[in-house]
């Protein structure tokens, strides 16, 4: 049969064009086109755009098609929902402007000649003295010059005092914690005289070059400092806990790689606590860093940008970081971050900060703001819930409008975020990130805003250098979840039974059915993130590859390291062979070398027919840590093998 013939070109056409099919239509074209071309950033702007008018489309529909006014209840529950609709739709249009130009590349640092002083600052509270030595090490290495290093304690340690001696720098130690880390900065800061300030937090070891990187943007008198990337060598929880290894990336590559980027291209960039340089002149002018809050970052900034300075954004990998390695030291630094932020809100709100251009304060009360998504996530959880248990309807609509106005705008939005943000986060992943932080940070909303006593919270330091040789449950983070996850689950039993009672409500009965069994496999998610898997390394590897020579039986072999740490590493053989279990290897990069003791742990041969070698260093003196530690972490060829 010829179909050609049995088919009305011009009746199909015509109908594909009627304003109920005419936006199906698009859409299929557009993600057909976004799919044959994912990279073509003219076609990216045009997905934005795109989005933008399907969402407006999906709210106007919203507002005057879908509200539930003939009850009190109902009336409330449209009008929460409504309200969620619309705070996501402020946020998604305001991401995409950051979004927008992207793909411009910010300014370069000028040649300069000027060599102004540098102090640098590492501050420490309780953390181990291994993470400390590498950050510290790290800061020495500097290639830059004139420069000084200073250990601020908060701790009050007499070994870290100790370590200071031992390596040759500055030590700090005031007798009170009043301020927390600003307070501890400010001490420092009346101390010493280098016209910019370098602050590392204690597990953030810097690159050699990190200050020939950044001190040349303070040619311009108008910068009062320079932001730059954090890249972290470790695995945060969720690629962890899920077991994804590289396949995901770290939590907060998100925010450095795509946010803070945009905010960059805005001039709305902000000092992020570390791994920054800030002019000494600028903070004198504001009165230090800020201690009315526990995020001293972002207020210092909104000062700083409010005098007319300027605050670039380096987005370039100049550091090793570490991020929490349990899913409890994720949120206990989520949760100052959201303390500082609604502090920042309730006392020196960025709308009517003198001083800052229109578009800064959109940007950073949308910042601010952030934090208040528990608030639309459990709306959004549980929603669905109210019809299918209590019978209050929040959506008034039928199947075949809500796929004409909500599909649309969900599916663009959906593969947007994955075609532009795909390289550095998912939007299921966010989701996850999300509920596991929504019960929590509701928590901690209400008791800063209704408990004004209690609004001078105190700053709790992020656990780091954690290990763990078993499984571990975080049964507090856990539980809320679990019960919504029930909860939805009982639900959707409610709606069986509500569809054999009311069949005739069937439409309303499917449409909460499915938006509940959506949220159960989210939340069956968060909970089986909440397990922290073993994690073992005392030291993080950082994957690294430098030339290396093994010594056995007094013959040497070329070879090369895949990861090292001060702790071990994983040695590449090209040619195989047999090794030892105890042999010598001698690792060299840019003038640094190292030779050392080694212990063959285990070695296998991979796909390419070379041998891998798994080793770990059983004894080192003090000379050969320091040069593993410089091998490691403080080549820029380091940050760039590990990305990968």
């Amino acid at each position: 049969m010829d179909f050609t013939r049995e088919i009305n070109w011009f009746e199909l056409g015509r109908e594909l064009l009627r304003p109920e099919h005419a936006v199906w239509t698009g859409t299929a074209l557009f993600l057909a086109l976004l799919f044959l071309r994912p990279r073509n950033r003219r076609l990216h702007k045009t997905g934005l755009l795109l989005s933008v008018f399907l969402t407006l489309r999906f709210l106007a529909w919203r507002w005057t098609s879908t509200l539930a006014l003939d009850t009190t209840a109902n009336a409330i529950c449209s009008g929460l929902l409504l309200a969620a609709d619309v705070w996501g739709a402020v946020n998604m249009s305001l991401f995409y402007v950051h979004l927008w130009n992207i793909d411009r590349p910010l300014p370069q640092a000028p040649s300069w000649e000027g060599r102004p002083s540098v102090d640098i600052f590492v501050t420490v509270t309780h953390e181990p003295l291994a993470i400390l030595t590498r950050t510290v090490i790290g800061c020495l290495s500097q290639a830059y010059l004139p420069r000084a290093v200073h250990i601020l304690d908060d701790g009050g340690r007499d070994e870290v005092e100790a370590l200071a001696r031992e390596l040759g720098c500055g030590y700090f130690r005031r007798g009170t914690r009043r301020g927390a880390k600003a307070g501890n900065l400010n001490y420092a800061l009346e101390r010493t005289q280098g016209e910019l300030i370098a602050v590392f937090d204690v597990d953030h070891i810097p690159v050699r070059t990190f200050l020939e990187e950044t001190a040349p943007f303070f040619k311009d008198p108008r910068i009062a400092a320079v932001q730059t990337a954090h890249h972290f060598v470790n695995d945060d929880p969720f690629r962890r806990n899920f077991r994804a290894g590289r396949e995901i990336s770290n939590e907060q590559e998100l925010f450095y790689q795509v946010i803070m980027h945009g905010l960059g291209l805005w001039d709305s960039a902000f000092f992020a606590g570390s791994a920054g340089v800030i002019r000494r002149s600028a903070l004198k002018e504001i009165g230090g860093f800020r201690m009315e809050t526990v995020t001293e970052d972002t207020h210092t900034s909104i000062n700083l940008l409010a005098r007319g300075y300027r605050i670039e954004y380096l987005n370039k990998d100049l550091i090793h970081g570490l991020v929490p390695e349990t899913l409890y030291g994720f949120l206990v630094q989520r949760l100052r971050w959201a303390t500082g932020n609604f502090q920042i809100f309730l006392k020196d709100n960025p709308i009517w900060k003198p001083g800052l251009r229109w578009y800064q304060r959109v940007f950073f009360v949308n910042l601010l703001a952030y934090y208040f998504f528990p608030l639309q996530r459990l709306i959004y959880m549980t929603a669905p819930l109210w019809y299918l248990a209590m019978g209050w309807r929040c959506l008034q609509t039928d199947i075949g409008s809500l796929g004409s106005y909500f599909l649309p705008a969900f599916l663009v939005n959906l593969v947007m975020f994955d075609a532009v943000c795909g390289h550095v986060s998912h939007f299921a992943l966010c989701s996850i990130y999300e509920i596991i932080q929504m019960v929590p940070v509701l928590a901690r909303m209400a008791k800063t805003f209704l408990c004004p006593w209690l609004r001078e919270a105190e700053f709790l330091v992020t656990p780091k250098g954690d290990t763990s040789h078993a499984r571990r449950n975080n049964w507090r983070t856990a539980a809320p979840i679990l019960v919504l996850f029930l909860a939805l689950l009982a639900g959707l039993s409610a709606g069986i039974w509500k569809y054999l009672r009311f069949p005739d409500a069937w439409e309303l009965i499917l449409i909460n059915g499915l938006w509940a069994a959506y949220n159960v496999i989210f939340c069956g998610l968060a909970i089986g993130c909440t397990q922290d898997q073993p994690y073992r390394r005392r030291a993080p590897r950082v994957r690294i590859n430098l030339p290396a020579t093994i010594i056995a039986d007094g013959v040497g072999r070329e070879a090369e390291t895949v990861d090292l740490s001060e702790e071990g590493c994983l040695l590449r053989l090209p040619q195989g062979g047999h090794v030892p279990d105890h042999f010598t290897v001698d690792i060299r990069s840019d003038g640094i070398s190292c030779r050392v003791d080694v212990h063959k742990v285990h070695c296998h041969h991979n796909q390419d027919g070379h041998l891998l070698i798994k080793a770990r260093f059983p004894a080192l003196n003090a000379e050969q840590r320091t040069r593993l530690i410089q091998l490691a972490y403080t080549l820029p060829a380091g940050v760039a093998d590990a990305r990968k």
